[in-house]
């Protein structure tokens, strides 16, 4: 906590109320993971939310307005969504920003929100290349043309052990000794997943966000080892950026086993 933080305390990005970066009330409109219908992706797309009312404003604080304490949030939340997704090891690939919009951020904000996440092993090796324009305002054909081809992967075998790299060879955040993983607990009405143990920043240990503690983090896996590869990205509109990255990865040798976004901008398909 910084002098700054007493002077000015903490509000709610979703609602405005005083107290803390995210109330229990907005923690509350994210649940378990939701399967959704997204044509042209492959592995099973996952989401946590719609992206309205204050799931959109929370995301939108932290990607676009500097609300940068929500990662703890949204990383305790993604590391219980892991338990219904797939078995343990668990390894997030975030999905790239353009590095201008990176640059502009402060960072990588779904690569922010990976590193939060304790349980998994955390392999950033997407990157987008040059000429990807913003995909605000573009419709699905358009957002397809746009990262067709422009979506590389660097430390492939560093990250994953598979044979050969693709791209220039980049550094791949796997820190973190091989963990284990507390009793799994139930979702409660908060519509989240507690679980026994706890969340490690930048070294230290200390209690996640109120209401949801995630287990020591887990060491990376190998490219023959069990677990589940989940692609992570924020929110979900047409599909373009998760078929891209996953399109990617496979020819890189890398299969995603899941996407799981924060986020669905998709309209409710049937039985969804």
């Amino acid at each position: 906590m910084t002098a700054l933080d007493l002077l000015v305390p903490a509000h709610c990005s979703g609602c405005g109320r005083a107290g803390t970066p995210c109330c229990a009330k907005c923690l509350d409109a994210f649940g378990p993971p939701r399967r959704l219908r997204v044509p042209g992706v492959a592995p099973p797309v996952w989401t946590l939310a719609p992206y309205s009312g204050a799931p959109r404003e929370l995301v939108l604080a932290f990607k676009e307005r500097g609300a940068h304490a929500l990662a703890a949030w949204f990383g305790a939340l993604v590391a219980a969504a892991l338990l219904s997704i797939g078995p343990p090891p668990w390894t997030l690939v975030p999905a790239p920003s353009r590095r201008s919009a990176a640059r502009d951020r402060g960072g990588d904000h779904v690569l922010r929100i990976a590193r939060e996440v304790e349980v998994a092993a955390v392999a950033p090796v997407l990157r987008l290349a040059a000429g990807v324009a913003d995909s605000v305002g573009l419709g699905p054909g358009a957002r397809r043309r746009n990262l067709e081809g422009r979506v590389e992967v660097h430390g492939a075998a560093e990250a994953f052990g598979v044979a050969g790299d693709f791209g220039t060879a980049g550094s791949v955040g796997m820190s973190g000794a091989a963990g284990t993983f507390g009793a799994a607990g139930t979702f409660g009405a908060a519509g989240t997943r507690e679980a026994a143990g706890t969340r490690e920043v930048a070294g230290t240990r200390g209690p996640g966000p109120p209401g949801i503690l995630a287990p020591p983090r887990a060491g990376p896996r190998s490219g023959g080892a069990a677990g589940t590869t989940v692609l992570l990205d924020d929110v979900v509109t047409t599909g373009a950026t998760a078929s891209a990255c996953v399109r990617a990865l496979r020819q890189a040798g890398v299969r995603a086993n899941a996407v799981l976004v924060l986020t669905s901008a998709r309209p409710p398909g049937p039985g969804e």
